[in-house]
């Protein structure tokens, strides 16, 4: 089981990619979706992304025909295209009615300029995402906070702790804090699936872009014991921060990711002119 970050440019695009894993690990709210009637098609997508992130498919290729996919999966024509208008959708690939479809030129950019949520990218893999929320609390900023989310000292944040599963598997401790005048409040219920979904169909909120820092620690206490290492295991902590439309930060999330089951890789652009 492991897990691939690519970062690009100035933002992080999270792919969370897992085989099965047994056993319950703890109290596990989960995400509620129809993964059988989603599995098929998430299973055409997950391999063109494999196959265009491996460079087997590379841009203005011509995506495999319906046929070819057909008899490649095993599966019908409507899954096919289903699968398909979600790689459409996602900016993967392009439809030429007159020539056919192709793997996009501008899936670089869609990768610098989108930010893509651990729940959506966890789903399109056709893995199982699942949350466990440990707390939610409000709470004044701190120096730090006040600093990064441009915020003053009477601004009520709201404090969030939880662990972020894939196929049941610990992949990822989050703690974030939210601005509440901005974001509004949040439950157990909210807070066990995609805030940015939430966020973005309730409130019209929808992260445009996001600064971000990394560093190594050691995992003790609470952290470790919710990723099930032992103390001092070496972990990727990555602390972001979130913009929506007007540039006004509304979130700062600390994320604690397992060393052995995530892969960092970096994509840089030169800029010589």
């Amino acid at each position: 089981m492991y897990c691939e970050i690519n970062i690009l440019c100035n933002y992080i695009e999270m792919f969370f990619v897992c085989v099965e894993c047994c056993g319950k690990h703890g109290k596990i709210i989960q995400e509620v979706f129809c993964v059988e009637k989603q599995s098929k098609y998430n299973e055409i997508v997950k391999a063109i992304i494999q196959d265009i992130d491996r460079g087997i498919l590379q841009a203005r290729d011509r995506l495999p025909s319906e046929k070819e996919l057909q008899d490649r999966f095993g599966v019908s024509r409507v899954t096919v295209r289903k699968a398909i208008d979600v790689l459409i959708d996602e900016g993967y690939v392009v439809r030429d009615y007159r020539k056919g479809t192709f793997i996009s030129e501008r899936i670089t950019y869609k990768k610098m300029n989108e930010i893509v949520s651990f729940t959506k990218s966890a789903l399109l893999r056709g893995d199982i995402p699942s949350t466990i929320v440990h707390s939610i609390d409000e709470v004044k900023p701190d120096p730090f906070l006040m600093k990064y989310l441009r915020i003053g000292a009477e601004e009520q944040l709201i404090q969030i702790r939880r662990t972020r599963l894939t196929n049941g598997f610990p992949l990822i401790y989050e703690e974030s804090y939210w601005i509440a005048s901005i974001v509004g409040t949040f439950d157990q219920v909210k807070a066990s699936a995609s805030l940015f979904e939430y966020l973005k169909k309730e409130k019209g909120i929808i992260p445009v872009y996001s600064l971000q820092e990394l560093d190594a620690i050691g995992a003790a206490g609470q952290i470790a014991e919710a990723l099930q290492v032992h103390e001092q295991f070496p972990l990727l902590r990555s602390l972001m921060v979130f913009y929506d439309a007007s540039d006004r930060p509304y979130e700062l999330a600390f994320n604690y990711y397992r060393t052995d089951r995530c892969k960092l890789s970096m994509v840089r652009t030169l800029n010589e002119g």
